[in-house]
C-alpha cells in the first residue's frame, strides 16, 4: 500500500470516527431528555456509564434516609483508652444517636 492510500484510509477511518462520536452525543442527548408519561424527566441506567453524563446520575439507593453506619464512629485512638473511659465515651456516644420509625423499616 502506497503512503497516497495509506493516508486515504486514515482520513476515511478519522471521519468515521467523528461521524460515530456525534451519533453517540445525539443519542445520549435524547436519553438525557427522557420523560415519563406525566412528563416527569428520567435518566435513563445507561447514562451513569458514560463520563459526561454520569454526573446528575444518583441512584434511588443514594437518595434513602438511612442512619450512619457504626464503623463511622471507628476512632482510632480509643484502642489506648482505658475500659472505663471507653465505657463512658460509647455511653455519651449512644445518648446522642437517633433512628426514626422510617429508617428502621
Amino acid at each position: 500500500m502506497d503512503r497516497a492510500s495509506a493516508a486515504m484510509l486514515f482520513r476515511l477511518w478519522q471521519h468515521n470516527q467523528e461521524r460515530r462520536r456525534r451519533q453517540q452525543h445525539q443519542l445520549y442527548k435524547k436519553l438525557c431528555q427522557c420523560c415519563t408519561n406525566n412528563g416527569q424527566t428520567i435518566k435513563s441506567v445507561v447514562l451513569s456509564l458514560v463520563r459526561e453524563h454520569s454526573e446528575p446520575y444518583l441512584p434511588q439507593t443514594m437518595c434513602l434516609d438511612l442512619p450512619d453506619p457504626l464503623t463511622n464512629l471507628y476512632e482510632k485512638e480509643m484502642r489506648d483508652v482505658s475500659r472505663n473511659e471507653l465505657q463512658k465515651r460509647a455511653e455519651a456516644l449512644f445518648e446522642h444517636l437517633s433512628v426514626s420509625k422510617e429508617q428502621v423499616r
